[in-house]
């Protein structure tokens, strides 16, 4: 959920009713999306996200668990719970050091979207170190959200590509791609090039590769290969999320 787009009490409440009819927890996954999300999609401000995040996860940290009926819907409010809360974790995807911070205080997870390897380990240090500044004794947990290719053949390839393409201008994970080897296709996508172009500018080996670098991690181990064919377009292709089983990482 983008912060900037949906405030904590509707989203905990969107939560609640998806618990109260599936019969088991649910949780809650918050980001800051860019600007070209919230401002060109959505028609409102992304304004300081940071300060969004933090505001955001400090609240659903308390709207997520309860009783019904109590604490109220919103502390100091007359009006009680009439759903139990949804009792599932609080991810948050931050980018920044405000937003790690904030998920530090606030998250059981901390999701790193579309990251290489080194950039998993230079955020996870600086979220255990925000994580001892909160006072606490164990951080949140580091998950992957990673677009993969089972089996791949060309069109399922393609299709990894044309996602991670959306990437490619955004601050920050332009330059982690820069870093990793891909500022051939950084370039064409930064001066406007049609969305082929920064594919094709891929020699063909490190297509396949890109499509599957973020999953070469310490915590790329997935116990199951059940795909959720709702968090993608087409059969080929899902998005997992990667941690080290019983380790806390």
């Amino acid at each position: 959920m983008a912060v900037s787009v949906r405030e904590p009490f509707g989203i905990a409440r969107g939560a609640a009713s998806v618990a109260a009819v599936t019969g088991r927890p649910v949780g809650v996954g918050l980001g800051t999306s860019s600007r070209r999300v919230v401002e060109g999609v959505h028609g409102v401000p992304r304004a300081r996200p940071a300060a969004a995040m933090e505001g955001s996860g400090a609240a659903l940290r308390v709207f997520l668990h309860g009783r019904p009926g109590e604490p109220p819907v919103v502390p100091g409010s007359v009006f009680p719970r009439r759903l139990p809360p949804p009792g599932g974790p609080l991810t948050v995807a931050p980018f920044g050091d405000r937003a790690i911070a904030a998920a530090a205080a606030h998250a059981d997870r901390m999701l790193l979207d579309i990251v290489s390897p080194e950039q998993v380990r230079t955020l996870r240090g600086k979220l255990e170190a925000a994580a001892t500044r909160a006072g606490r004794t164990s951080p949140p947990t580091p998950a992957a959200w990673l677009p993969a290719a089972v089996d791949p053949d060309p069109d399922s390839l393609a299709q990894v590509l044309r996602g991670i393409a959306g990437y490619l201008t955004v601050p920050g994970y332009s330059d982690m791609f820069e870093a990793a080897g891909f500022g051939e296709a950084v370039e064409p996508a930064r001066t406007g090039a049609d969305p082929g172009t920064p594919v094709r500018a891929l020699p063909p080996r490190r297509r396949a590769w890109s499509a599957w670098w973020a999953t070469w991690t310490p915590y790329a181990r997935v116990p199951r290969r059940t795909p959720t064919q709702d968090w993608t377009r087409s059969p080929p292709c899902w998005r997992r999320r990667a941690t080290r089983a019983g380790s806390g990482r």
